[in-house]
């Protein structure tokens, strides 16, 4: 079916960049705790918030190196090969994702790990 594989590619690109933000939100991410279980809480509570600082500025830069490549896009006018869809909607997803995750990190600084979520294993 001619344009299945820009339509597939640009589903893959949505739903694989909102899942990210859906993984922040749940505090979903694969971690590995053989030590932080064992650590006291006030060490754990700020760990959790560095982890934030330091997964939200990641995701900012990510937002912004690929804000100025979809800047690209725009200016080129870059198509799709198929259906000649704007490229700029296979960027937006990107975008749009990387942000809403960025936030979420953000206000996890302030909203620390259930503890019941933190004793149980993952």
């Amino acid at each position: 079916l001619p344009g299945l594989i820009d339509l597939s590619q640009l589903l893959i690109m949505i739903s694989m960049f909102l899942c990210i933000p859906y993984a922040f939100l749940r505090r979903a991410n694969v971690d590995v705790d053989i030590v932080y279980k064992r650590l006291p809480a006030p060490l754990r509570r700020l760990l959790d918030a560095l982890w934030a600082v330091l997964s939200a500025a990641f995701l900012l830069a990510v937002v912004w190196h690929a804000g100025k490549a979809a800047l690209q896009v725009i200016e080129y006018g870059e198509t799709s090969p198929t259906l000649a869809m704007p490229m700029i909607s296979y960027w937006l997803p990107i975008l749009c994702g990387c942000l809403l995750s960025a936030l979420i990190c953000i206000v996890q600084i302030y909203t620390p790990a259930d503890e019941s979520e933190t004793s149980e294993p993952r």
